[in-house]
């Protein structure tokens, strides 16, 4: 079975196979500066699967604590980065 890190590399796989794509064949006929905001587009978003990926993969840190912390609430919160909010 899939968990949700290894979702998001495979997510990003695919993203990085169609950027190659779009870049070989569809972009072609585009002038550079509109080339380069797409391609930033698209990084952003591998970007953002790559960092979830990575929460998603270390996970809240709560089982690292056994016991010794009691957690009275569970909130769910987003982390704010550069490629965009990741939930927590």
């Amino acid at each position: 079975m899939i968990n949700d890190h290894e979702r998001n590399i495979l997510k990003m796989q695919d993203q990085i196979e169609e950027l190659s794509r779009l870049l070989l064949n569809d972009w072609q006929d585009l002038e550079i500066h509109t080339v380069e905001e797409k391609i930033f587009r698209v990084l952003l978003r591998i970007g953002n699967n790559a960092l979830e990926a990575y929460v998603e993969k270390k996970g809240t840190g709560e089982n690292a604590y056994g016991n010794e912390i009691h957690s009275y609430s569970v909130k769910n919160w987003n982390y704010i980065s550069v490629f965009g909010t990741v939930p927590i």
